[in-house]
């Protein structure tokens, strides 16, 4: 989880254990989700179900994802999760997301947020 890190990107209470569940419920194929909020602060963290073919990549649902976008206007970024390696961005992690989107990866050494714009490391807290 290399970079420079800033931040911290906060969590709402729980939020955690949360993703590193879906992750597991979701093993050997990633998980994704959307976060909800404002700036660095994390209100809502939600799943979009996974219709990629492959083990090792996400492509969120189009159609949930239509009805979440439509129906919200506090995206923050995305989740996902990387099963079989570390929280590290990957080449497709570097140009999937929206410019300005934060994204957090749960990978097998913990969970990693990460600036769109920049890629910078984010350090990831829950709030009390």
């Amino acid at each position: 989880m290399g970079g420079r890190t800033t931040g911290p990107l906060t969590l709402p209470p729980g939020s955690l254990e949360v993703l590193r569940r879906l992750a597991a419920e979701a093993s050997p194929r990633e998980a994704c989700g959307l976060l909800f909020g404002e700036a660095l602060d994390v209100t809502e963290v939600t799943s979009i179900r996974n219709v990629a073919d492959g083990r090792s990549e996400f492509v969120m649902d189009p159609e949930e994802l239509f009805v979440v976008l439509s129906s919200r206007e506090d995206v923050l970024g995305s989740w996902h999760s990387h099963p079989r390696s570390t929280a590290d961005l990957s080449e497709a992690d570097l140009t999937g997301p929206p410019r300005g989107w934060v994204q957090v990866v749960v990978g097998t050494n913990g969970v990693a947020g990460y600036a769109a714009t920049d890629h910078t490391v984010l350090t990831v807290v829950e709030r009390p």
